[in-house]
């Protein structure tokens, strides 16, 4: 839903199935933002954001990781925060 969405606003949407590959994706093409699950198979997005922050220099254009999560509670929040997102949407989305 999320994937339409942005499309419908005018987006080019890049979809993975899994971390793995949102992680290969994220690290051998050029996006402005990487929206990822936090609870994605394979490897969570927590994980996915700490190695992106350690891949990509935050010097150069890297895109801006956005947590997306059920879990919108303060803790679930600055977890995110720490693996190296730079923002977070809590689900359901409006």
């Amino acid at each position: 839903l999320l994937c339409e969405r942005l499309a419908d606003l005018g987006c080019i949407v890049r979809e993975a199935r899994d971390g793995r590959e949102a992680l290969r994706l994220a690290t051998t093409e050029s996006f402005d933002a990487v929206l990822l699950d936090v609870d994605m198979p394979e490897i969570d997005g927590n994980e996915v954001a700490r190695e992106l922050s350690r891949r990509i220099d935050r010097g150069s254009s890297r895109p801006r990781l956005i947590a997306v999560t059920a879990y919108s509670a303060d803790e679930a929040r600055d977890a995110c925060l720490r693996a190296g997102f730079d923002g977070f949407l809590g689900k359901p989305l409006d």
